[in-house]
């Protein structure tokens, strides 16, 4: 009886890091995309536990055995792994959005894909854009750091304060508007050259109205677009990396800032 007790004892206590490691498989980069299956996402959770919980085992809150408060420690948990996920998720999104902001202007505002991560549909460059900051993001180990934020959440917030709210409320205000400026700092080169290439055509209308300017400014737009998002596509590589970078610095603060808050 000794020995059962102590199973579920601590079989309560890993349920708490699983819980808190399927929060990311909910929604973040590369872990919570629709297209894995969720049996590979459970499993990869529970791989995922099993290695975390004989170091984090320490850090966890003292159980009373009250049905209600442990459900309270379960929500806290599934919070905390999905605030690190969306916040990830917000940061990746601005390379989609600055995708977004010239597709109309490239001529491709109207061929929309599905994107196999998200499964909904998005304009062709915005799905290109994204799909690229994804590569760098693997490439620069962003899943490893991931895991990793997971894993000092514990010694940081051991248990999720409804104090802490408006801490994340706040952090997420920030983080989209940073998204978005973001986004636009990512899309003010190509923006601009695609408005010269419409203010040239417009002067050239002008000048020469028997000419087809309708017919030839869309090809002249495209090829414009796609030469200068080939040219610019090393730097939106570099600027991502120093995105993750400032992301997850961001993550580390915010959560040492919801561990003081008792």
């Amino acid at each position: 009886m000794e020995h059962y007790d102590l199973f579920v004892a601590q079989f309560q206590r890993f349920l708490l890091v699983f819980t808190r490691i399927s929060g990311i498989f909910v929604i973040s980069p590369f872990f919570g995309s629709l297209s894995v299956p969720l049996r590979i996402k459970a499993g990869l959770a529970i791989f995922m536990a099993l290695l975390i919980f004989p170091v984090v085992n320490h850090t966890l809150p003292h159980l009373s055995g009250n049905l209600g408060e442990y459900y309270s420690l379960v929500i806290s948990e599934v919070v905390i792994g999905i605030i690190i996920g969306f916040l990830c998720t917000i940061v990746m999104s601005a390379f989609q959005v600055s995708g977004e902001f010239y597709s109309v202007q490239m001529g491709f505002g109207f061929v929309n894909t599905v994107d196999p991560l998200s499964q909904i549909e998005q304009p062709i460059i915005g799905q290109l854009i994204g799909l690229f900051a994804m590569l760098i993001f693997l490439i620069a180990g962003g899943h490893h750091l991931m895991i990793t934020a997971v894993f000092n959440s514990y010694e940081a917030v051991p248990i999720f304060s409804l104090k802490a709210s408006n801490l994340v409320f706040d952090k997420t205000v920030s983080v989209f508007c940073g998204m978005f400026l973001t986004a636009l700092k990512l899309a003010m080169p190509i923006m601009g050259v695609l408005f010269l290439v419409t203010l040239a055509m417009g002067l050239m209308a002008k000048v020469a109205p028997m000419m087809n300017i309708m017919a030839l400014g869309w090809a002249i737009t495209i090829v414009a677009g796609i030469v200068v998002l080939i040219l610019v596509m090393p730097l939106i590589g570099q600027a991502a990396q120093n995105v993750f970078t400032f992301m997850f610095s961001d993550i580390d603060e915010l959560l040492d800032a919801m561990g003081r808050v008792r």
